[in-house]
Parts: C-alpha cells; structure tokens; sequence
C-alpha cells in the first residue's frame, strides 16, 4: 500500500454525520424490522446524487466551521453511518459484467456512480485549504442478482415478523420494557455463530406449537423459548438466501485528487462479512430485498490476514500517512472481526479503529486499537448513554481512548477505555434534510470533535 504523506500526522480530528439510516419507519428495527420500507428512486443515478446533496452539505458543513483545524499536521477523519446507500430496494442492483469478479464489480458500480462526487470535494476539499482528509461513506448495498418478481415468495416465509410479533405480544408481562427486551434478543442472537438446523424444522408448526405452549402456561421460561424460536427462525432464513448482497463501506481522501480524473484516484473498499439479523426488512416485499432471502458475500481474505495489500481486496485495516487503521461495519465489530484477526494473525495493534454502523455501540472486548490509539463510532440507529446523540436519540456518534488495550493472547480480555468524549453544544450543528423521500427525518447533526494528540 502507497503511503501517501511521508510526514507524521501529530493529532486527528473526528467528525460524525449523526443522521439516521434505518427504514423509513423509525421504529420497525427494534420490531424486527417488520413494519420499515426502503426510501429512495427507482433510478439509480439520481437516488444517489441526492443522496450526494446531503453528503456535500455535511462536508459544506465542516468547511465553513471554525471548529475544524486545517493544519496539515491534524488529519480529519468524516465519517457517515452504514446504510446510507442502499436505495428504495434496500440494495442497487448492478449489472452483471463478466469482465468483473464480484469484488471488481462493485467497486466498478463505486466509481461509475459516485464521480459527482469526486469533483465536489476536489473543488472543496482540496489539500492545500483544509488539510488532509479521510471520507468514510457509510456502506453501499449493491447485488448482481436481480430479485424474480414473477416468483411468488416462500409461503412459509412470508409475514414471519409479523407472526412473531403476535406470538411476542401474548408473552406474560414483564417487569423490563418488553420492546428493549427483544431489541437485547437480537443483539444476543447476532452473537451467536449460525447453528446447524434440525432438516424437519417447519417455521408455522413450530410458530403454532409454541403459541399453544403459552396459551396452555406450560412454558418454564416463555421469554427464553421465544428467542430460541426467533433464533432459529432467523436461522432458518439464513440457510434458504440465495440472493447475494454486498455490503461495501468506501473511504477517499482528498490526497490524490486529480482534476482531470473521471474515477477516485485513491479508494479504499471495506466489505461487511457477518450479516446482522437486522440487515434487511424482515417481512415479505414484492421486488425488494429482505431479510428472508439474502446473505452476504463470502469473503476470501489475502494471504488469510485483513492486512491490505491493494485499496478493494477484502481486508479491513490500511495505511495511511504512517497511521494503521482499521474498520468495522457494525456486527463486524462485535462479532471480534478486527480484534481476532489481529490475534490470530500475531499482528500488530490498530492505531485508529472506526465503526461505521446501524445499531451498535463500542465493545470494550472487541477494541483493536493499541494503547494511547482511538476508537471512533457513527451509528444511523439508536443512542447509547453516555455517546452523542440528537435528541430524537435515532443516531449517535461517540469518540473514546484506549487507557489499556485488549490483550493479544488473552482471548476473554476487555480493552480499558475512557468516557464518551463530551461534545459541547457549540460542537453540534444542526442541519435541514435535503430530500425527505430519502431520510425520514426532517433534521441531522454534524458532530465535530477537538483534535487528539497521537501520542504512541
């Protein structure tokens, strides 16, 4: 990998878009995701140039602010939740070229779709103005496979969220909120690895067996049965997708910018590897993507480390100007994705670990980030204590230090990290939605974060 500054950056500087990317219905995530639509266009270009309007204004933003330090010496890192881009079927679909891999493919679509893009920030971002500039662009949904809307869906499959939530529903009461107890179930569910299923398993009789079981009161511990039927339902999805998704964050910097140049000079490619139980809308969509029916990528990793050794391979972690940073897409990261590979790989730490995510906070025991190093986290869907969020609290934005890292050999250890970074009010500014076909709320923040010493 090209290091593109020989000098070393003495401090960093984190900006956040706090905009919330879940589908369009605000509350169908913690529901199972049952009641969301996509939001979007039907043609591909303009859906994505006017979700480019809004990515200008948060870069618009950043530029007039006083709060933002062009030194060259301060590297500013922007960073933008995951889903951002994913149009109005919850993926755009690509044509299929056979003069491109899968991988190929997509960055292919990146660099066909996005070359408004390159010429706004040249124009704005240039390096000898603001400095030097990473763009994290949250994740880009693409797929290959076109979704057959002559085929009439599963029958079994179809409607399932809203068969689980009506057996949900019947649940004796408890004393914990029993939304924010199924939110905590699909958290614990995405922990677990995908188990193999019994062949005989059928969602409707085992959905009617348990609903017989809780009318009859001879469950032991109903909340647990419900989520081992919800585990293997969603389970039961995983092993019939066939439609494969990728799920590719995009980072450019202002760097290597040329004028005259039709394609980003400088791209680096992060693809998703584990999907959440939450990626998609989980109830039956004609000509949409869900949940039911997709999976991601598998990923085959160079030389079986996610050290990068071109900009759109597979791996997470690059070099920049002598800085080592790593990426995780919101399950990526509390699945261990950059932690294990560092441990198993005898690598070394992180010096700048970034989440770009839709319903995840930072884990402790998933830091990679070396001693002294930073973890920075933008989250299109809920607000954890302590983190930065809007005061509708459907998107958040946190910054921490690593006081102790996470041990290397030590497979069970936790990182020791400071507090949220408080951001002052003065640090927030607030933005109108350009186009609310795509957001669903009229208003999103720009976080803008002091510079922090790089001192390792």
């Amino acid at each position: 990998m090209e290091k593109v500054n020989q000098s070393t950056f003495k401090s960093v500087q984190f900006i956040g878009m706090n905009i919330s990317t879940v589908p369009c219905a605000a509350d169908a995530i913690m529901d199972i995701s049952v009641r969301g639509d996509y939001r979007g266009y039907s043609d591909i270009q303009y859906d994505i140039n006017q979700r480019l309007d809004s990515v200008k204004g948060f870069v618009e933003s950043t530029v007039r602010s006083e709060k933002i330090n062009k030194n060259k010496d301060v590297l500013k890192i922007l960073v933008i939740p995951e889903f951002y881009f994913r149009g109005m079927l919850g993926a755009y679909q690509r044509e299929r070229n056979t003069q491109f891999g899968n991988v190929d493919s997509s960055y292919h679509f990146f660099q066909t779709y996005f070359g408004e893009l390159k010429d706004y920030l040249f124009k704005t971002m240039n390096e000898k103005e603001y400095g030097s500039a990473l763009l994290v662009l949250g994740t880009l949904l693409t797929s290959t496979m076109a979704i057959d809307i002559t085929k009439s869906p599963t029958k079994e499959l179809s409607y399932i969220g809203d068969k689980l939530l009506k057996i949900y529903d019947e649940l004796p009461p408890r004393n914990e909120d029993k939304k924010s107890l199924l939110s905590k179930m699909l958290r614990d569910i995405d922990q677990h690895e995908k188990q193999p299923l019994d062949p005989s398993f059928s969602f409707d009789d085992a959905c009617a067996d348990f609903s017989n079981k809780v009318m009859s009161n001879s469950l032991n511990d109903p909340y647990k049965d419900f989520e081992k039927l919800l585990m293997d339902t969603l389970n039961e999805c995983d092993s019939r997708a066939e439609i494969v998704v990728c799920n590719d964050c995009y980072i450019v910097d202002n760097h290597l910018m040329k004028q005259d140049s039709t394609i980003f000079n400088n791209v680096f490619r992060i693809p998703k590897q584990f999907k959440s139980k939450e990626d998609f809308i989980l109830n039956y969509m004609k000509n949409k993507y869900i949940q039911t029916i997709t999976k991601y990528n598998k990923l085959a990793l160079p030389h079986n480390t996610e050290q990068k050794h071109f900009t759109h391979d597979n791996g997470c972690i690059f070099e920049y100007a002598g800085l080592r940073i790593g990426i995780d897409i919101c399950l990526d990261h509390s699945r261990k994705r950059l932690l294990n590979s560092l441990r198993d790989n005898k690598e070394a730490y992180v010096d700048i670990q970034i989440i770009s995510s839709c319903g995840m906070s930072i884990r402790d025991n998933a830091v990679a980030a070396r001693k002294n190093g930073y973890v920075f986290i933008c989250d299109g869907e809920y607000a954890p204590d302590g983190s930065q969020y809007a005061k509708d609290k459907k998107s958040h934005t946190g910054l921490k230090k690593v006081n102790e890292a996470n041990s290397l050999t030590n497979y069970e250890s936790a990182a020791i990290l400071s507090d949220y970074t408080v951001l002052p009010e003065s640090d927030r500014i607030k933005r109108q939605v350009v186009n609310r076909q795509i957001h669903p709320f009229p208003t999103y923040e720009v976080h803008i974060y002091k510079p922090v010493d790089l001192n390792f």
